[in-house]
């Protein structure tokens, strides 16, 4: 037997408390064990009921050590067990009643092959004691080897049964577990939306204050430093929003936000909202756009060599579309964690993301089908 089996075929201790356990009320059967004693008890003499008794005491410390085995190491009460029943069989028939919980333990604990290879062992092993040690004693030994087959079937699907009910607790922790990393992912993408737009501003600022500073510009210096103050506080605003789940503003109310500090950095920023009053997006696919915007926004700010920027979400032919443009001279783009997340955003909402970029400046567009069910 492997010391490492695997789960498909490992099975815990019949007592373990998640496992089905073989109720205890089916050692009444064994108690069948005394009936051929007692039917015969004119002939018995004390040694033969000290000898059955002794038996019996033993194939119920080996049949509790089977039930806290498990697959790796239930073999060895299983073999003690066929064992025991033999050389009881010697002393009294009523070991026919004893061999089928062997069998029950062989079918649980191991995959029906290996189980059915264990079945023909123990009735060979039957074969052999009613035959030689109970001079043909054809009725026990064909009660041994009916009960020892049911035992066996019985056994077969518990083990099924237990095996589905692990397999689904199994399932159910994969899934929680790739729900957490997904909101991980999604928490780690949506502070890298929200912070890296806001530092980026913050940083932009913060340089100017400084050359300004250096210019002689106290005034203009200290409006600059006002902004970076009142851009880290909506920042941390922000992030909490992000956490909590919560958007406070809309798609349409955060254009104008990233407009104006695509302005405040210096480029000539437009904005249009092209979408339909009378139609609400859902929450899901509001917050997605949000922070696509932002992102490409981002990406403007850090990376764009341009001055003029246009932000758009249209409505044509029941699709949103959302373009984000610069006139920034782009002759190649590396994707990197900003553009790997945005395309992972679209995936998750089922949206298709394109960009483009040549001469003319980089556009960045994203369609989703629009159904009024998303409203």
């Amino acid at each position: 037997m492997s010391s490492n089996p695997t789960f498909s075929n490992y099975m815990p201790p019949l007592m373990a408390p998640r496992a089905q356990k073989w109720n205890f009320i089916s050692l009444l059967f064994s108690l069948f064990y005394f009936l051929p004693a007692v039917m015969s008890m004119n002939s018995m003499v004390i040694t033969d009921w000290v000898t059955i008794l002794v038996g019996y005491a033993i194939f119920l410390g080996l049949y509790f050590w089977g039930l806290k085995s498990d697959t790796s190491n239930a073999i060895y009460p299983i073999l003690a067990i066929l064992l025991c029943c033999f050389v009881l069989t010697a002393f009294t028939p009523g070991s026919n009643a004893l061999f089928g919980f062997a069998m029950f333990l062989a079918a649980y604990y191991f995959p029906f092959k290996k189980g059915v290879w264990l079945l023909v062992f123990a009735i060979v092993i039957e074969v052999l004691g009613f035959v030689y040690l109970r001079n043909y004693d054809t009725m026990f030994l064909g009660i041994a080897i009916f009960l020892s087959i049911a035992l066996f079937i019985n056994a077969a699907f518990v083990r099924k049964d237990l095996q589905h009910r692990l397999s689904e607790a199994r399932d159910q922790e994969q899934i929680q577990q790739l729900a957490t990393i997904a909101e991980r992912e999604r928490i780690s993408r949506d502070l890298h939306d929200l912070l890296g737009h806001s530092l980026s501003s913050i940083a932009l600022k913060a340089e100017l204050a400084e050359k300004l500073i250096h210019a002689g510009q106290q005034d203009n210096a200290m409006k600059e430093i006002s902004d970076v103050a009142q851009l880290s506080r909506s920042a941390l605003s922000e992030v909490r929003e992000s956490v909590s789940g919560l958007k406070k503003t809309g798609i349409s109310a955060e254009l104008n936000v990233m407009c104006e500090r695509l302005r405040s950095a210096g480029f000539t920023a437009e904005c249009e909202n092209n979408l339909p009053v009378e139609h609400s997006l859902s929450p899901e696919i509001e917050t997605t756009l949000i922070l696509l915007l932002k992102e490409g926004s981002t990406n403007i700010l850090r990376h764009s060599e341009g001055n003029r920027a246009h932000l758009t979400l249209d409505y044509q032919h029941s699709k949103i579309i959302l373009n984000i443009w610069d006139n920034g001279n782009a002759s190649h783009i590396l994707e990197g964690n900003g553009i790997s997340g945005m395309k992972d955003r679209c995936a998750q909402v089922g949206a298709e993301y394109q960009i483009q970029h040549g001469a003319e400046g980089t556009l960045i567009s994203i369609c989703k089908e629009f159904a009024d069910q998303e409203a």
